[in-house]
């Protein structure tokens, strides 16, 4: 049985978000949430909350990286602060390497990064891999593998909302693969808010629709 919704979660603003250079040195698994990513993260929580019913059953997926399990401990926290929170059930949090972001290799050095990043723009963004790194187009074959899991958790759970915090690549990257879209239509598409619901809704008809606006680049 697929659940009621769906809810996809960019991560909170990271301290990589606010100053790149971070990546110069620390580990991008690392990096951590700033104080407005964490208060983005609850923000978040108090959202979906409106979005919940009575008796829902609540499956949480998150990437392993400090900002997504900080982002998914503040989504879950404001949710069960809600008022019918002793209603809702969270009947299990997972982590999943193959929801990790995109790989841009190890400790990036900033001017090799602009060259790659000018680079990627006269390649294409989707079939462009990073040195010592991925192409979304790998985080693709990442996402197939993910979402076969995650339809054996709606057969065995039959959960009713599925929460799943990540990453702005692996979100758009994640949609690409489950709608079907082209890499072309992708690479039209903004990154996602840090901290803002995307929302799947299941229709009569067995299918998802997304009621959460997209931004498109012009």
């Amino acid at each position: 049985m697929k659940p009621r919704l769906i809810v996809i979660v960019r991560h909170g603003e990271s301290e990589a978000n606010r100053n790149w250079s971070v990546n110069v040195a620390m580990p991008n698994h690392l990096v951590p949430l700033t104080a407005n990513g964490r208060e983005q993260a609850d923000q978040c929580g108090t959202k979906i909350s409106e979005l919940l019913e009575a008796k829902d059953r609540i499956i949480v997926f998150q990437s392993p990286y400090e900002r997504t399990r900080q982002t998914a401990d503040g989504v879950i926290n404001a949710i069960f602060r809600h008022p019918n929170s002793s209603t809702w059930n969270l009947i299990e949090r997972n982590e999943d390497p193959q929801m990790r972001e995109q790989d841009f290799g190890n400790f990036q050095n900033e001017q090799k990064m602009k060259e790659v990043l000018s680079e990627r723009s006269d390649y294409g963004f989707f079939f462009y891999r990073i040195p010592n790194g991925e192409s979304p187009a790998d985080v693709y074959d990442r996402c197939s593998v993910f979402c076969e899991r995650l339809f054996r958790k709606f057969e065995v759970q039959s959960p009713d909302v599925v929460i799943l915090v990540s990453h702005g690549i692996w979100g758009r990257v994640f949609l690409m693969r489950y709608f079907h879209w082209s890499y072309e239509y992708l690479e039209k598409l903004c990154n996602l808010p840090n901290a803002e619901p995307v929302v799947l809704v299941l229709q009569d008809d067995g299918k998802y629709v997304i009621s959460t606006p997209l931004e498109c680049y012009e």
